[in-house]
């Protein structure tokens, strides 16, 4: 039997925060992978917070939000600005 955890992407990555494994890109805003990633969670979860996918992608704030701006401009993705975040 295929255990919950791995039903959604969202939670694989909340199983890697939890156990303290991350990645890190040598340029983040540059990589498309990491906007295709928050528009696939924002897709899955529309209103995801971008506090939420900073902390999902272990990103900085200010990187995330530029990356959730794309995918929100060029996914059709539906992303929660916090009031923090811009």
């Amino acid at each position: 039997m295929w255990p919950p955890d791995f039903d959604s992407y969202e939670a694989l990555l909340r199983l890697g925060f939890d156990a303290g494994k991350s990645v890190r890109f040598a340029d983040p805003e540059e990589a498309n992978a990491l906007r295709w990633t928050i528009a696939d969670l924002a897709k899955a979860r529309p209103g995801i917070r971008v506090s939420e996918l900073a902390e999902l992608l272990n990103l900085e704030i200010d990187t995330a939000r530029v990356l959730a701006k794309r995918a929100v401009r060029d996914d059709g993705a539906v992303i929660e600005f916090d009031q923090d975040a811009g």
